[in-house]
């Protein structure tokens, strides 16, 4: 039986999915959705963290000739300015935001080239879309605030994460609902724990009997003599106040609060320290640094880089233009450090000295001797000619 037989016996997949950025309640009866989540400091943090490197980083346009080292040329209209509303920088960083919330990014083709290629594309809201499926060997199909979009004006990149037999990406929020959902659900309790009374702040007793007038009065008259005063309460005979001094961590209240900063780094794969999160044991000094900025880029970002090069530029672009970031702005040493790589480069001659100042913002050498590549490359040690055996 052949595999086309076999699928049109499959499950149907034709369940519309909605965009409509409301997904099931989580157990902890919070709704998870863009908009409460991104209320969360921790996951505005993350979605500005990722969206801000992939925007910013320098993007060059290549040429891969024959036989030939790629060469950088002049950026095509898709990567220089894909957008009529806005810039580049906020065209990637829309498109970052949309990955990272909705799972997908969705656009309209506004202008094409001569030969068919992209120029123009605006993201549009992804909440407005919805997507169906209506077999894992078939595209999905597409509609806008309800109506059919025309395949080939619309475009769609899926995220990092899409399941096997689906063409659709899956968010994060989606992915990790429980624990957006009890991150909401702790700080509602602690909004409430310390703003609408969710403990009395005091208990005023007495050692007699009172019946309810007594005691609303008896509190009527207490709060007047003492509210906007720091001076001495003076209390009748038989009256004791006592004040409560509960700790919100008594409910694991701040525990909490920590332990989800953490596993909403973890859903974006980030390290917690990069959100302001700390894992148990860690600590970030002058030492790591760096080695912590080459985990934040290989394990949290890259993965949308290459995305962005390859699913969003490359294939959208002639041949053989090909687009890459440079990874590079992302691992800023310090001085020392820095300057012994660009010592290292010139010795071993893959480097010349007008490309390490141009990388130092500094201009050439102005007789020209730093344009020249030392190949093979000099060495300090003296040779036998040198000590004149």
């Amino acid at each position: 039986m052949s595999l086309l037989h076999r699928e049109k016996r499959a499950v149907d997949l034709s369940a519309w999915i909605t965009g409509s950025d409301s997904y099931r309640p989580s157990t902890s009866g919070e709704r998870v959705n863009s908009k409460t989540a991104m209320s969360l400091s921790a996951v505005s943090r993350a979605v500005s963290l990722l969206a801000d490197m992939a925007s910013t980083l320098p993007l060059d346009t290549f040429r891969q000739d024959t036989h030939l080292v790629p060469r950088v040329v002049s950026s095509p209209q898709l990567v220089s300015s894909p957008s009529m509303v806005v810039s580049q920088m906020v065209w990637r960083h829309q498109l970052m935001v949309s990955w990272l919330l909705f799972g997908n990014a969705y656009g309209l083709v506004l202008t094409r080239d001569r030969q068919g290629w992209p120029t123009t594309i605006e993201w549009i809201d992804p909440s407005t879309v919805a997507a169906a499926q209506g077999s894992s060997l078939r595209r999905p199909s597409f509609q806008v605030n309800g109506v059919d979009v025309n395949p080939d004006e619309f475009f769609h990149i899926p995220g990092k994460h899409v399941p096997p037999g689906s063409a659709l990406g899956v968010a994060p929020l989606e992915r990790h609902k429980e624990t957006f959902g009890l991150a909401l659900a702790a700080r509602s309790f602690g909004s409430k724990w310390f703003g609408d009374g969710a403990h009395p702040s005091a208990v005023l007793s007495s050692d007699q009997v009172l019946n309810q007038e007594q005691a609303t009065a008896m509190k009527t008259r207490f709060l007047a003599a003492v509210k906007g005063r720091r001076e001495p309460a003076v209390l009748g005979a038989g009256l004791t106040y006592t004040p409560i001094q509960s700790a919100p961590d008594e409910a694991q209240f701040l525990e909490t609060q920590a332990a989800s900063v953490g596993d909403i780094a973890r859903a974006f794969d980030l390290p917690p320290e990069a959100i302001g999160g700390a894992d148990k044991g860690s600590s970030v000094t002058y030492a790591n640094r760096e080695q912590r900025s080459q985990d934040l880029l290989t394990f949290g970002i890259d993965p949308y880089l290459t995305r962005i090069e390859t699913d969003l530029y490359t294939e959208n672009l002639p041949r053989p233009l090909f687009v890459k970031f440079n990874r590079a702005a992302l691992l800023r040493s310090d001085t020392a450090t820095r300057y012994q790589a660009h010592d290292s480069a010139i010795r071993a001659g893959w480097k010349t000295r007008d490309e390490v100042r141009a990388l130092e913002d500094l201009p050439p050498i102005p007789d020209g001797s730093g344009a020249e590549a030392l190949w093979p490359p000099y060495s300090t040690t003296p040779t036998a000619t040198q000590n004149g055996k």
